[in-house]
């Protein structure tokens, strides 16, 4: 009785141990993901930067802190925003990922129009939701931030889910 009593305990705190690990592992992967894309965006000359990453298996919810970038044009753009929710998230290939909901909250853009008239634009939305997102996971091209056209016209893209290559143009 002691044996299996000992053995029983045995596959628990194993389970247990196996269990968090995995947690901790896939936690660590979702985390390094978002890292690297952030990291993409810094090699364009841009600053992009962000706070706590979390990962919650059972809902497959992460969640990110803090988020913060500046674009290199000049003059320059930037975004904050609080808190970046995505519930439901699924990867069902390299470079791409789905999700239930998408959900921004306390976010800030501000920057100037590079015209004449040097037209400043600040908009603060306290949430933005989109939902049954499915898409690329970053940009799939880089573009020249010192070139308003093009940095409009990834905007553009990015906002309506069209990526042109450039032998379309």
């Amino acid at each position: 009785m002691v044996k299996i009593l000992g053995t029983l305990v045995a596959v628990i705190v194993i389970a247990a141990g196996g269990f968090f690990g995995f947690e901790f592992y896939v936690q660590r992967q979702v985390a390094s993901e978002v890292e690297a894309a952030f990291a993409a965006v810094r090699e364009s000359g841009a600053k992009a930067s962000h706070g706590p990453v979390s990962f919650d298996m059972w809902t497959r919810t992460v969640t990110i802190a803090d988020i913060s970038g500046e674009s290199a044009a000049q003059p320059p753009v930037t975004v904050k925003i609080g808190r970046f929710t995505a519930v439901g998230v699924k990867q069902p290939e390299a470079g791409r990922f789905t999700a239930e909901r998408i959900e921004a909250t306390d976010t800030e853009t501000a920057g100037t129009m590079p015209l004449r008239a040097r037209l400043h634009f600040a908009y603060k939305l306290p949430r933005i939701e989109i939902a049954n997102y499915s898409g690329p996971a970053g940009p799939l091209r880089r573009f020249d931030p010192a070139v308003p056209a093009d940095l409009h016209r990834f905007i553009f893209e990015v906002k309506t889910g069209e990526y042109l290559d450039a032998g379309s143009e």
